[in-house]
């Protein structure tokens, strides 16, 4: 029973990880800035205008990446993005991170899309984007599962939606991300679900324990000064 408790611990504490490395080949992307900012998620980028959904292309037309003075940039360009309810001449979507104080972070994300969706002309122009927060400690990348969206602050008719993102814009070895530094955090729902199985199953032993303790053997006639017990046996 002990050795069956600690492998169902082990697997509920490492099953999120398991589950984030757990990417299909037939969806996956990933862009190489240019050897300085490496970016990959677990589907191709997905973009709402005004409720119309684009896929982004596996194969951007340029992925470029530039790195100095502590400041870093990954720029996406796509082109000819089109589907039943409209088409997109081009998108271009511009990353930028910013390192200090041991940690690195997304600093400022820019996007700018030009074509047509449900019937709507659409000519934005380096529209700052907003979302969740992207930071790691240095020489980490930053991983999460989730879905992440980003839109514009007062604008809900644009939305970048990205599953399954791992970025690493600095310090880039061996041409491979670093280790990942995972949204979740270290007190994840399956490690929370372990801990409390353990201190519950570990309170209902210690119950059980004293309860057995507790328990005292008949001592009624083990008294050395009382009269003692006569059987009489019958012929």
């Amino acid at each position: 029973m002990d050795k069956f408790f600690l492998f169902f611990l082990a697997y509920l504490i490492t099953c999120p990880k398991a589950f984030a490395d757990d990417v299909s080949n037939d969806t996956r992307v990933f862009y190489n800035g240019t050897g300085e900012v490496f970016f990959k998620a677990q589907e191709p980028l997905v973009l709402k205008l005004n409720n119309v959904s684009f896929v982004l292309d596996k194969d951007p037309e340029s992925a470029e990446g530039t790195s100095e003075n502590g400041t870093s940039t990954l720029t996406l360009k796509f082109k000819d993005i089109s589907n039943e309810a409209g088409q997109l001449s081009s998108v271009d979507l511009v990353m930028s991170f910013s390192e200090s104080m041991g940690y690195w972070k997304m600093s400022k994300g820019m996007i700018s899309v030009k074509g047509t969706a449900n019937g709507t002309q659409i000519d934005n122009t380096d529209v700052a984007i907003h979302g969740q927060k992207i930071e790691a400690p240095r020489r980490f990348s930053y991983h999460c599962s989730r879905v992440l969206s980003y839109k514009p602050v007062n604008d809900t008719n644009l939305v970048l939606l990205i599953k399954g993102i791992q970025v690493q814009p600095f310090e880039i070895t061996d041409d491979r991300f670093g280790r990942s530094y995972d949204c979740q955090g270290f007190f994840s729902i399956a490690l929370l679900t372990a801990i409390f199985l353990a201190i519950l199953i570990g309170a209902l032993l210690g119950w059980g324990i004293s309860m057995l303790m507790s328990v005292n053997a008949p001592d009624r006639f083990d008294d050395p000064k009382g009269k003692p017990l006569v059987v009489n046996a019958l012929e």
